[in-house]
C-alpha cells in the first residue's frame, strides 16, 4: 500500500516581517539581534512560507503544525500567520492543521480567540472539539485520525493537562477506534523525556507524570505523538505495561539551528521519517534593516550562519546567567556580595580562556601543570565547547558518551582545571562555603560533595589535583546527557506494536490507573491544605 506523506513543523515564533530588527548586541556586525534562544523570529514569516512551499514539492498531502506559531501571542501576528497558511491552501489545495503552545496564548488571545483566527486550519473541519481548550480532532488521509490536542496552561510554560482533558483525549481516540481510523496526536508539550532527567531538570518543559500519561495514550491505541517546545530533534519511545509501544516525536523549532522540519512516510505498520532543512533564506524573505555584513553571511552558506546565530545567542544567555548582578539576585544575600564581585570575574574568564594556545596561558597549559591532559580538539574555549554541545542536542543525532568521542574528557579536565583555577585565584578572601553558595545559584551542587576536587588553593600535580576523582563522579552521569537513545533522532524508521495483552486486562489497567490519579489528586489536595505531611 502507497503510503501517507505529511510534513510536520513546529515553534516557527512568528514575528511580523516589518518589525524593525532589535539591536540587542552592538558588538556583532551580524548577531546583534540574537536573544536567548537563538530563534531567528524577525525571519520566520519567509521561513514558513519556503517550508510549506518546499513541503508541497516534495509530496506532502498535509502539513501539521505544533504549536508556538506567533512569537508573543500578539493578535496581529496569529493574523498574519493565518495568511500565509490560507494563501498556502489556495495555492497548493494542501490542508494544514495547528495546535497552540505556551506563546499563542499572550497578549490578549486565549483559546477561543485562537480557534476563531485558525478556524480554517482544522477547527471548521473538527468531528470533535473540546469547549474549554482548543483542542479538536479531525479525519486525515488513508483512514487515520488526528487528535490535536491544546496541552498549555495559558500565562505558564508547563502544561495544562488534566484529568477532564484526558477524559475527552480517551474518548477521542476510543471513537477513533470505533470508526476505524488510527488516532496521531500533536500537542505542543514533550510527552517523554528528550534527555535522563528532563522531568526533574526541566519541569515546565515535558508533561507532568509523564510515564502515567503514556501509559494511558496507549490503551487507547495511540503510538506516535509529535510534540516541540524544546527546539530540539528529538524521538523517544516508551513500552507500555500492555506492550504497545508508543514514540513521542520531538521536532525542533523551525527558525533556530538546524533549521529543520520533518517529512513523514506512514504505512500501516510503520512510519519512515527523514529531516528536511532550509538551507537558504531567499533575499525576499529577509526582513527590512539587513546590513550587507549579515546579508553576506546569509548568502555565503545560510546553515553556517544559523550556527553562528544560534551559538552567539547561547553564548550571550550564559554570560548573563554568570553576571556578578543575576547571582546576586538569585541569592537576594547582601552579605554575599563582596564575594561574588570576587568569583563571578573569574567564572568569566574561565568560560573565555584559551583551550590551546602556544605562548601564555590556556587550560591545557594549567591541566598539564597538573599532570593533566586536555585531549585535542578544534575547541576554542570552554564556552565554545558549551554552545557547540547544546547545538548538537539540538540538532539531536549527537552520540558524545566518553566511550565513543573525546567530549566528555573534553569537559571534565576543563571543568576541573578552571574551578581549580577559578578557586587559586580567590586566595583567602572567599570561604569554601561562599563558593559553594555562588556555584550553586549557578546550577552547581555544592563541589565539595561531588568530590571534583580538593578544596586545596595551590595548584599541585598528582593525586591532590583529583582529575581521577572528577571522571569517576562526572563520567556515568555525563554519559546519561551525551549519548543519543536506541531511537534515532533524526531519520528513523519507528515500527508500530499491538498490545500484548487482553482487551479486558487492558481496560482493567486503565480503570486502576485512574483510581490512582484520582487518590494522588486526593492526598495532593490534603496535603496542601495541611491536613497530612
Amino acid at each position: 500500500a502507497q503510503p501517507v506523506r505529511f510534513a510536520v513543523a513546529t515553534d516557527v515564533h512568528l514575528r511580523l516581517p516589518d518589525e524593525d530588527l532589535p539591536v540587542y548586541y552592538p558588538e556583532s556586525d551580524i548577531y546583534y539581534s540574537c536573544w536567548g534562544s537563538g530563534n531567528q523570529t524577525h525571519e520566520a514569516a519567509g521561513l514558513l512560507t519556503q517550508m510549506l512551499e518546499a513541503a508541497a514539492a516534495d509530496g506532502a498531502r498535509f502539513v501539521l503544525l505544533g504549536g508556538d506559531l506567533a512569537h508573543n501571542g500578539e493578535e496581529t501576528q496569529h493574523r498574519y500567520f493565518a495568511f500565509i497558511l490560507r494563501r498556502f491552501e489556495q495555492e497548493s489545495g494542501i490542508p494544514v492543521y495547528v495546535v497552540p503552545g505556551n506563546h499563542d496564548y499572550f497578549d490578549r488571545v486565549g483559546p477561543a480567540e485562537f480557534k476563531e483566527l485558525y478556524a480554517d486550519f482544522g477547527y471548521a473541519e473538527a468531528l470533535a472539539a473540546d469547549e474549554k481548550t482548543a483542542s479538536y480532532t479531525a479525519d486525515l488521509p488513508g483512514n487515520y485520525r488526528l487528535i490535536a490536542v491544546d496541552s498549555n496552561d495559558p500565562g505558564k510554560n508547563g502544561d495544562g493537562l488534566d484529568e477532564r482533558l484526558f477524559s475527552w483525549i480517551d474518548a477521542a481516540a476510543e471513537a477513533a477506534a470505533a470508526d476505524g481510523r488510527t488516532p496521531i496526536l500533536m500537542m505542543h508539550h514533550p510527552l517523554l523525556d528528550p534527555i535522563p532527567y528532563a522531568g526533574v531538570l526541566m519541569k515546565d518543559f515535558i508533561v507532568r507524570d509523564h510515564k502515567t500519561v503514556a501509559e494511558r495514550f496507549a490503551n487507547h491505541g495511540i503510538s506516535y505523538v509529535f510534540t516541540g517546545h524544546e527546539h530540539g530533534n528529538n524521538i523517544t519511545s516508551y513500552t507500555a505495561a500492555n506492550g504497545r509501544v508508543i514514540y513521542d516525536i520531538l521536532t525542533t523549532s523551525l527558525n533556530s539551528y538546524p533549521m529543520e522540519y520533518r517529512m513523514i512516510n506512514l504505512f500501516s505498520d510503520r512510519m519512515e521519517i527523514q529531516m528536511a532543512g532550509l538551507t537558504s533564506l531567499s533575499p525576499d524573505h529577509m526582513p527590512p534593516g539587513y546590513n550587507e555584513a549579515q546579508r553576506a553571511a546569509i548568502a555565503a552558506h545560510y546553515t553556517a550562519y544559523s550556527l553562528g546565530f544560534f551559538k552567539f545567542s547561547v553564548a550571550k544567555k550564559i554570560e548573563r546567567v554568570a553576571s556578578a548582578e543575576n547571582v546576586k539576585s538569585v541569592l537576594g544575600d547582601t552579605a554575599l556580595n563582596s564575594a561574588i564581585d570576587i568569583v563571578m570575574p573569574l567564572v568569566n574568564e574561565a568560560l573565555n580562556m584559551p583551550f590551546y594556545a602556544e605562548t601564555g596561558e590556556s587550560v591545557a597549559s594549567l591541566a598539564a601543570a597538573a599532570g593533566a591532559t586536555l585531549p585535542a580538539s578544534d575547541y576554542l574555549s570552554l564556552l565554545d565547547f558549551i554552545t557547540s554541545i547544546v547545538a548538537a542536542v539540538y540538532r539531536g543525532g549527537e552520540d558524545l558518551s566518553t566511550q565513543k568521542a573525546p567530549e566528555g574528557r573534553i569537559f571534565i579536565v576543563a571543568l576541573n582545571t578552571l574551578l581549580k583555577y577559578i578557586v587559586a585565584n580567590t586566595g583567602n578572601r572567599v570561604t569554601q562555603a561562599q563558593l559553594n553558595r555562588i556555584f550553586g545559584a549557578l546550577g552547581f551542587q555544592a563541589l565539595n560533595e561531588l568530590d571534583l576536587y580538593r578544596w586545596n588553593r595551590a595548584y599541585v600535580p598528582g593525586a591532590d589535583y583529583s582529575y581521577a576523582a572528577a571522571e569517576a563522579a562526572l563520567a556515568p552521569l555525563l554519559d546519561q546527557f551525551l549519548q543519543d537513545d536506541a531511537v534515532p533522532d533524526r531519520d528513523a524508521v519507528l515500527i508500530s506494536s499491538a498490545p500484548t495483552e487482553s482487551g479486558f486486562l487492558a481496560r482493567a489497567r486503565a480503570f486502576f490507573q485512574k483510581l490512582r490519579a484520582f487518590f494522588e489528586r486526593i492526598f495532593k489536595s490534603l496535603r496542601k491544605a495541611g491536613k497530612i505531611g
